[in-house]
């Protein structure tokens, strides 16, 4: 862990039009750092020999509407390829067969939304494609309600983010799950928290969601954000901020968000907690990323191949060679 204290410290990591030049040598107004490798390595869980697949958790996903069966695809995908030990898909009726089809690994549910406990899962994704209309909406509250009363975590993102923003009477179920990490790229959040005109508002804005709601939140982009809710932080010891340095331009491309959804849902679902979670999947999501820009260049890159080189960054992980 690597702590920033002035304004000079943090605008190598900012958006030319976000840094501060004339106040290079203020002192930050927030506690953050940077995500060293050692920081990700200590987070490691090493198998047991005689672990078996229900060791590793169950996870749920709801993903994937019509016409948007891809991220489904991708968000299942990264999930298994997260070692977790079982998935369910649910998803709309249509996409029944692309998904048995091409994540064989997986199981799919009856419906957008399964008719098992949710007690049954360990941690709950949804967004990826999920859709933007009322029944959409109806379907996340229905999620969010189960996933509270069950006390399971969940990963929002994409349409999940969406439906938050469209109706924010959606946000009154987040404090009251067990745990919680919603993951927006700018646009998501500026629907979520507002404009911001400055970096220090952003990172105020995106501070007070985390804090207002309990959750984890990852402000995607270069040198991707993440917000802890304070009430997690030790005070002058942990940070709530983090700035990651893996990945690449390469990686702004469709699809890449559902990767990320499906790592931090098999995080979720092992046990790692979301602050965790968050910290090793999107530093995890960048170190993919860099191996597949490595090898293809970053213009010609697709979310597939993050999926691809996922188990590289796992292997380098568990080797602590990151």
């Amino acid at each position: 862990m690597r702590r920033l204290h002035t304004w000079g410290d943090l605008n190598p990591y900012l958006p030319l039009a976000e840094r501060s030049a004339a106040r290079a040598s203020e002192t930050l107004p927030f506690d953050v750092a940077v995500t060293e490798a050692d920081d990700v390595a200590a987070l490691y869980r090493p198998r047991d020999r005689f672990a078996h697949k229900g060791d590793f958790g169950h996870g749920l996903l709801a993903a994937g509407s019509r016409g948007k069966a891809g991220a489904a695809v991708l968000a299942a995908r990264a999930a298994l390829r997260s070692g977790l030990g079982l998935l369910t898909v649910a998803t709309t009726p249509d996409n029944r067969v692309i998904l048995q089809t091409a994540v064989p690994e997986a199981m799919v549910a009856d419906g957008p939304l399964p008719q098992r406990p949710f007690a049954d899962y360990a941690a709950v994704g949804v967004g990826p494609g999920f859709g933007l209309d009322e029944a959409a909406a109806l379907r996340l509250d229905d999620l969010l309600q189960r996933a509270g009363t069950a006390a399971r975590p969940v990963v929002l993102d994409a349409d999940a983010l969406t439906l938050l923003a469209l109706y924010p009477i959606l946000t009154k179920r987040l404090p009251v799950l067990a745990g919680c990490v919603c993951t927006p790229h700018y646009g998501e959040l500026r629907r979520l928290v507002g404009p911001w005109r400055t970096a220090a508002e952003r990172i105020r804005k995106q501070q007070a969601f985390s804090d207002r709601y309990g959750t984890v939140v990852v402000g995607k982009g270069a040198y991707t954000l993440i917000t802890v809710p304070t009430t997690l932080a030790t005070a002058g010891v942990t940070p709530t901020a983090w700035l990651n340095t893996t990945g690449n331009a390469g990686m702004a491309t469709a699809g890449s968000g559902d990767v990320l959804t499906g790592l931090i849902l098999g995080l979720l679902t092992q046990g790692y907690t979301p602050a965790q979670t968050a910290k090793a999947g999107v530093y995890l999501h960048g170190l993919a990323g860099d191996r597949a820009a490595a090898g293809i260049g970053e213009a010609p890159l697709v979310a597939g191949d993050l999926v691809a080189a996922l188990p590289a960054a796992f292997k380098a992980w568990a080797a602590k060679t990151l």
